[in-house]
C-alpha cells in the first residue's frame, strides 16, 4: 500500500466508506503495519479526515502509479 492508493476501510465486520491515502506511518512495535492517514470521500458521514486508521484494516481497492 502507498501514497494515493483508493482503499476501503473495514468497520464492525463489514467494508465501507472508499478513501485515499494521503500518508503513512510506520509505528514500530505499537501498529504493526503501520498507520494511514486518509481523505475519505465526501458523503462520507462516520470517519474523521484528521484520524489515522491501521493498515491492515484498509483494503486498496486501485493502486495509485
Amino acid at each position: 500500500m502507498k501514497v494515493g492508493d483508493l482503499v476501503r476501510h473495514r468497520f464492525d465486520g463489514r467494508w465501507d466508506e472508499v478513501g485515499v491515502i494521503l500518508k503513512l506511518i510506520n509505528c514500530v512495535g505499537v501498529h504493526p503495519g503501520g498507520m494511514a492517514s486518509v481523505l475519505w470521500s465526501p458523503s462520507h458521514t462516520t470517519h474523521r479526515d484528521d484520524r489515522l486508521y491501521r493498515i491492515r484494516d484498509l483494503e486498496a481497492i486501485n493502486e495509485s502509479r
